[in-house]
């Protein structure tokens, strides 16, 4: 167990000794703190100043005084302060950051209609539009949740992440139109779609040890494949897509959204922030 886990697991025994209204001061403080401080590769570091904060505040609720009292009313005041001794994010995380998310975006452009068909097709434009979208969705939404934390505003809140929604979506169908408008696909042979998938395991084994997140998806990557190449098979033998092997994919792509789902679940489970 690493050292962030060991802080966490003792965070969690801490939460359940606070008041309702000092487990509410805190959560927000918590998530606050943990979000920002992602992008300074500094979660342990977080992790363990924030530690140290709900041991304080256990001593000061002791005492009879509230979390509020203790620390101050602005909390995201206190958090700004000790995120700003950390060292500021280095050029190269910001970039093995955008690599991450490109890799699970980018993966599912090619995994997706390989767990279909059995063969991927590369298209230049739908392939440069889901670049961009993999730098500036993921990213965006990271900072607007981190900036909800202490909107009190829930009108302001509902707002910009209805804003953000249809953002999202509107970027979707744009991509799809021009995808649609311009479409130049090149079928890869099944060599270079091999390659694609030994590429695409090797970035999610150099992730695995970075993010946990990346463990959420392992399954749902191998069942896409798996899909992919009962189709090959299927064809093998003379079965087409009209035959009962075209609900492989169907079957397949339900048990990876699910084991997506049971991935998230546990995840956020153990990263539990009360």
């Amino acid at each position: 167990m690493n050292k962030q886990q060991e802080y966490l697991n003792a965070i969690s025994s801490l939460q359940g000794k606070l008041t309702k209204e000092n487990k509410a001061y805190m959560r927000k403080l918590h998530a606050y703190l943990m979000l920002a401080s992602a992008f300074h590769e500094q979660e342990e570091k977080a992790t363990e100043l924030l530690l140290s904060i709900y041991q304080d505040v256990l001593d000061a609720q002791a005492d009879g005084q509230s979390a509020e009292d203790f620390l101050g009313k602005d909390s995201k005041q206190m958090a700004d302060e000790l995120l700003s001794d950390l060292p500021s994010i280095r050029w190269y995380y910001g970039l093995r950051l955008t690599g991450l998310i490109s890799l699970v975006y980018i993966s599912w452009f090619f995994l997706g209609v390989f767990g279909v068909s059995g063969e991927m097709v590369v298209e230049w434009r739908g392939l440069l539009c889901d670049l961009v979208l993999a730098l500036i969705l993921p990213s965006s939404a990271f900072f607007i949740l981190k900036n909800l934390v202490y909107e009190r505003s829930k009108i302001k809140s509902y707002l910009l992440m209805g804003t953000w929604g249809l953002s999202f979506v509107g970027l979707i169908v744009l991509r799809f139109w021009i995808s649609r408008q311009f479409y130049e696909g090149i079928p890869l042979p099944l060599w270079a779609s091999l390659l694609v998938i030994l590429g695409i395991v090797a970035g999610l084994f150099y992730y695995r040890s970075k993010s946990a997140i990346v463990d959420t998806l392992i399954p749902a990557y191998v069942l896409t494949v798996l899909s992919g190449f009962s189709q090959l098979l299927a064809s093998q033998f003379g079965y087409g897509p009209r035959d009962w092997t075209g609900w492989l994919p169907l079957i397949f792509m339900v048990l990876a959204f699910f084991s997506t789902l049971a991935g998230t679940f546990f995840l956020l489970k153990k990263e539990n922030v009360g």
